[in-house]
């Protein structure tokens, strides 16, 4: 077991943990900053990182450069590229640029910067290489076209004369119909198309008739478009990118050829159709058949650094990537430097002063030219640096394909913080609960501020805070709800339970469910459960889909809309001031799911509770238990395969508190545990004639002694025995406060004890004696032995009603 130690740890002060999705535990108190613990190492750290203590100064250097290469466009991408060809930047400059060219379909389609140059008086000189093929690259293919046509209108070949009416115009194929207008010379000058028709493969013939007139002769204007292209021979021979090249009047048509693995055209794709007067044909053109064709480049210059900028640094710390890491601190507040004159850089400078312990690495931020809207990360250095040359001309700042790459919106664009919401949590808040990967604080510690300075009167008794989504270090303090408070009086939040598909928000008395879809401040919905609160964050547990809560009036159990009271039978523990309040910070509340028990730990006198009052919510039952030492927090774990309750005890041991030898210490070692019940009070039954405890055990090889006491009408003391007795039974008294059983088998000689022994006693009923016995309470203590389990099953109290 790892045991963590921090200056937070305080046997006055609970710490209130929480676990988050990355499995780091995270704790808070209200009094100073929270820890986080990754439950691996012996380190703890406080929550959250500062941000820094004040802005980076900043300064334009002088103009060490005119221009710089900001990228490099493509004219023409040439063609018959087989491999990407070099590009050369030539020219004179402080560092000259390093491009890549990117090609498609054997052309350069754009080129990528790998270094931007700087330092250019006049802008340099961008070459491509020459594409280098080798020649004959495949042979012997040929394709046929498949076209559909339309006729688009008609030619006058001959006018002719004569015609005293329009003549017929007659396709010899297909649908198309065409009209004729005559002309008062008696010629006919007009074709109007009234059908284009559809599907021809080849031009059809116009027949002319009618009309009275001689001489006519027109013939069709066609528009075809390439449906289909099929290989008729595959050839051989053909590798890289062969092209189908289509001739005829007009053009448009475009096709890609497949070549199978043995170098045959086994396929033409028809991508484009185009438009032609006539039926195209279709050739192959083979890579080699073509000179290949230089790319065109042009270079892109722009100014060095120049504009107004606006600068911030942040820290951040060595979380790893797994864990949702580095974690960041907020940026901090921003420098605005205008630089008027072209600058090659910018220098950085700033203080480390009040920098949190966790902070691994320091992150430089600006803006890009004229905007404040987004940051950009510039550079990431040391924890001990305190200065910077920033040389990032604006086209590498923003480039995503730049090493180190970042943005960082200032704000989102619904106005909610961003770049600043990684801000610590409040560090005047007590309790900590994760709810829909949000970690949630509350319970405020009166007299501290959010950040801790103090001041009497910022008490925040009903706000909570909650952190940024899947971050729960970042708590930016606009992310605060208030309960509202509706009922008589003043109340405040004393402890906060996830349960079911909210949260109940326990105020000292009363109860509140929250929920919400996905943004808190926007949706949050708060309505009042009930009129019950909770003692603090720790008087509350969870078991089968109802919670089991204690606050000042009682105990009572919730299932999240309706509370059902509980300690009615014993509620002189709380009226007759039984319980010792002033020491409520310390109670806690755990249900054992092994035997179903509910223990609520308390202390009748000031320190760590001491005692349980313990209730089983089958049989209705409730008793007392006291330790023979304190204990401060008790938790549900699995150990050796089961769930069991482990308690943290006044010693620094550990105790598993049903498990007899498996108590163990925070070393492993065995430990006993001395222990102590007292029962509810049990009226008197004047018709029960027999009067005994019954008590039921496992004996054990050593001796080790059960004591029994009496305790008549409510009394602090048990009634005294009147003589010594020893009826065989087992029990024996010898006049003093307790009798008195021993648990070893081998006790007597007269044989093994069987595990069940059986207490007398009396009590004066009488009902006209003002001196009456009214009700009996039992008391039952134990020590067991230190190397082996002393286990008592039940007892039963004859003569008293159920």
């Amino acid at each position: 077991m790892t045991k963590i130690t921090s200056t937070a740890f305080s046997t006055t002060t609970p710490l209130c943990f929480a676990r988050g999705r990355n499995g780091d535990v995270y704790a808070v108190n209200g009094l100073e900053r929270g820890l986080r613990w990754d439950t691996v190492t012996a380190n703890v750290e406080q929550l959250g990182i500062k941000a820094p203590a004040s802005a980076p100064a900043v300064s334009a250097n002088a103009a060490s450069a005119k221009y710089y290469l900001a990228g490099i466009d493509v004219v023409d991408g040439g063609f018959g590229y087989e491999a990407e060809p070099t590009v050369t930047i030539t020219g004179t400059a402080a560092a000259l640029g390093v491009a890549r060219a990117r090609l498609k379909n054997g052309a350069v389609k754009s080129v990528q910067m790998l270094r931007y140059g700087l330092g250019y008086d006049t802008p340099p000189t961008v070459e491509c290489a020459i594409p280098v093929q080798e020649s004959n690259k495949g042979s012997g293919a040929t394709l046929s076209v498949t076209v559909s046509g339309r006729m688009i209108g008609a030619n006058v070949v001959s006018q002719g004369s004569g015609y005293t009416s329009s003549p017929a115009i007659t396709p010899s194929a297909g649908n198309a119909a065409v009209s004729s207008s005559r002309g008062l010379d008696g010629g006919v000058r007009a074709f109007p198309v009234l059908n284009q028709g559809e599907g021809y493969a080849s031009d059809p013939t116009l027949t002319v008739s009618g009309g009275e007139g001689s001489g006519l002769s027109v013939s069709p204007r066609m528009r075809y478009r390439v449906t289909g292209v099929s290989v008729t021979s595959g050839g051989s021979g053909y590798t890289g990118n062969p092209r189908v090249v289509f001739s005829g009047n007009g053009g448009g048509a475009v096709a890609e050829a497949i070549v199978g693995r043995d170098g045959v055209i086994t396929s033409v794709r028809l991508i484009h159709g185009g438009a032609y007067s006539a039926a195209p044909t279709a050739t192959i053109v083979a890579d080699g058949e073509q000179d290949p064709k230089r790319a065109i480049l042009k270079p892109i210059l722009s100014q060095g650094i120049i504009g107004k900028y606006w600068c911030a640094i942040r820290y951040i710390d060595d979380t790893a990537e797994s864990k949702s890491g580095p974690i960041p601190s907020s940026i901090s507040e921003l420098t605005e430097i205008e630089v008027t004159a072209n600058s090659g850089s910018l220098s950085w400078s700033w203080s480390n002063t009040g920098m949190d312990a966790r902070v691994n690495k320091i992150e430089l931020w600006r803006t890009s030219a004229d905007q404040a809207l987004v940051l950009y990360k510039v550079a990431e250095v040391a924890r001990n640096a305190s200065s910077y040359s920033d040389t990032l001309q604006d086209a590498q700042l923003v480039d995503p394909s730049r090493t180190g790459f970042e943005a960082l919106p200032i704000t989102l664009p619904n106005g909610q913080v961003n770049a600043r919401r990684f801000n610590p949590p409040p560090q005047n808040k007590a309790v900590i609960a994760m709810f829909q990967d949000r970690a949630w604080y509350g319970v405020d510690v009166a007299g501290r501020k959010f950040d801790g300075t103090t001041d009497a009167a910022a008490a925040e008794p009903n706000a909570l805070y909650f952190s940024e989504l899947d971050e729960p270090e970042s708590v930016p303090e606009v992310n605060q709800l208030v309960i509202q408070e509706n009922v008589k009086g003043q109340d405040r939040i004393a402890a906060l339970m996830p349960f079911g598909g909210g949260m109940v928000v326990f105020q000292e008395r009363h109860a509140y469910r929250l929920s919400y879809v996905s943004q808190p401040i926007l949706d949050a919905n708060i309505s009042l459960i009930c009129q019950r609160g909770c003692l603090n964050q720790r008087c509350w547990d969870q078991y089968d889909g109802v919670a089991y809560v204690a606050d000042a009036a009682g105990m009572y159990m919730l299932d999240g809309t309706n509370a059902v009271p509980l300690s009615d039978a014993i509620d002189t523990f709380w009226t007759d001031d039984i319980i010792h309040f002033a020491s409520s910070a310390h109670f806690f509340v755990r249900v054992d799911p092994q035997t179903r028990i509910v223990r609520f730990h308390y202390t009748e006198s000031a320190g760590l509770p001491d005692k349980a009052l313990c209730f089983h919510p089958i049989t209705k039952a409730w008793w007392v238990e006291a330790y023979a030492q304190d204990f401060a927090a008790a938790e549900c774990l699995k150990t050796s395969g089961r769930q069991r309750v482990v308690a943290g005890g006044q010693t620094g041991a550990m105790y598993i508190f049903d498990s007899g030898s498996q108590d163990v210490n925070s070393a492993g070692g065995a430990a006993g545990i001395a222990c102590s019940l007292r029962t509810s009070n049990f009226s008197f039954s004047p018709q029960e004639t027999s009067r005994g405890i019954r008590v039921l055990y496992r004996p054990t090889t050593a001796d080790c002694d059960l004591t029994l006491g009496l305790h008549y009408n409510n009394s602090a003391s048990p009634r005294p025995a009147a003589v010594k007795t020893d009826r065989g039974s087992g029990f024996v008294t010898d006049g003093g406060l307790n009798a008195s059983l021993n648990l070893k088998k081998t006790r007597s000689a007269l044989g093994d004890a069987t595990g069940y022994a059986v207490c007398a006693y009396s009590g004066r009923v009488d009902e006209r004696s003002a001196g009456g016995d009214r009700h009996l309470a039992i008391a039952l203590s134990l020590t067991r032995p230190s190397a082996e389990s002393a286990i008592l099953y039940g007892a039963a109290v004859e003569g008293v009603a159920q």
